[in-house]
């Protein structure tokens, strides 16, 4: 819905919904082969499957549609799938089923997710946590072991991210050592090229951002980690900082190939988008307005693209008179098309100065005046 330049919504509603674990994970499991399509190796046929079946107490139907590798829901109108986005949405779900598995007591109910999960070609969505969990990476730039990862004192953010490192190298035929390794070598390279000149920075051929390939003349581990050391000191900062962003760096560029070019990058077909109208309150800002004819033009959300509006009260006149150049909120019905999903035009019943985006306006002037 943010897409369309309207209100934030939640497709399960507002207020906390209810699930029962054993439940959920069960409809989880019995469904996913027809919600993960082709991320697991299953149909590639159109369905659709209503989430609301999660929920503990009956609600509004929470419709899923996928069309092989595109997803989208009957909540968002105009109906359209979320492009390369729609990984996002099994990403996330993977997440809930492993939460569920978490909790359950059922051993069978448990396997079978592990099954159902163990066939699909993503990883789950990890919790956001940035500036709670900084020690992602070990003090000093050795690899932990599997007994490192099993260790209770180890926080579950740490614990996931070297799970979805050893995850990615899997996915480009490398080792974990050896994926870690490259990591380390090219931005420690990168970082005293830059500083004390003690290193050449690394090529483009041995960034290899297309394929994310082992370059030809990697050195022992040993040398890598006196070198990250070298460039943590060159930058006056610790070695656990630049080997942390070094791999996220590098899974970062890792994910848009095994991710997103793998799913998306063969020109798969997808569904037809639905134009149509949309009744509802959209986010726009006014860039003219005639309050003689009662029509003007605004941009909606942060798409390109103009939208032609049209005051369909005298109150409306009134309103949109003094918000030229504001961002405002305005209620009516849009007229979207199968091309562009910024509305062609909106028919405007009511509207307000919107404050919570003049708000985040302001706020972002003065980030960039300071």
């Amino acid at each position: 819905m943010t897409d369309f330049g309207m209100r934030r919504i939640s497709l399960f509603g507002e207020d906390l919904a209810r699930m029962v674990p054993g439940d959920a994970l069960l409809f989880l499991t019995a469904h996913w082969p027809a919600i993960s399509g082709p991320y697991s190796s299953s149909s590639s046929e159109d369905v659709e499957i209503d989430l609301a079946n999660l929920l503990a107490e009956k609600s509004a139907p929470v419709i899923m549609r996928r069309s092989g590798v595109f997803v989208g829901f009957d909540a968002i109108r105009p109906r359209i799938d979320l492009g390369s986005h729609s990984v996002v949405v099994l990403e996330c779900l993977l997440r809930l089923g492993d939460l569920l598995h978490d909790v359950v007591d059922n051993e069978n109910l448990k396997v079978s997710w592990q099954k159902a999960k163990a066939r699909t070609q993503l990883f789950p969505m990890a919790e956001e946590r940035l500036g709670i969990d900084d020690d992602l990476v070990p003090t000093t730039p050795v690899l932990p072991s599997d007994n490192d990862l099993a260790d209770a004192t180890m926080s579950i953010a740490s614990r996931e991210f070297w799970e979805e490192t050893k995850w990615l190298a899997k996915q480009l035929s490398q080792s974990f050592v050896e994926y870690c390794s490259i990591a380390y070598w090219l931005t420690a390279r990168n970082l005293l090229a830059a500083t004390d000149k003690t290193e050449v920075a690394p090529t483009g051929e041995e960034w290899a951002w297309e394929t994310m390939e082992r370059p030809p003349e990697l050195p022992p581990f040993e040398v890598i980690t006196d070198m990250l050391h070298r460039a943590a000191k060159a930058i006056g900062t610790d070695v656990n900082s630049v080997a942390r962003d070094a791999l996220f760096d590098r899974n970062s560029w890792a994910r848009q190939i095994v991710v997103y070019k793998r799913w998306f990058g063969g020109g798969e077909s997808r569904s037809a988008h639905r134009a149509g109208l949309v009744t509802g309150s959209f986010h726009i800002e006014l860039t003219q307005f005639d309050a003689k004819t009662g029509a003007g033009k605004a941009k909606a959300g942060y798409r390109e693209g103009e939208t032609t509006l049209k005051a369909i009260n005298p109150d409306v006149n009134l309103a949109l008179q003094g918000l030229v150049g504001r961002c405002v909120t305005v209620e009516g019905t849009a007229t979207f098309t199968a091309e562009n999903k910024t509305p062609l035009s909106i028919n405007v019943s009511k509207a307000e100065l919107d404050k919570h985006a003049e708000g985040s306006k302001a706020r972002l002037k003065k980030l960039l005046r300071d």
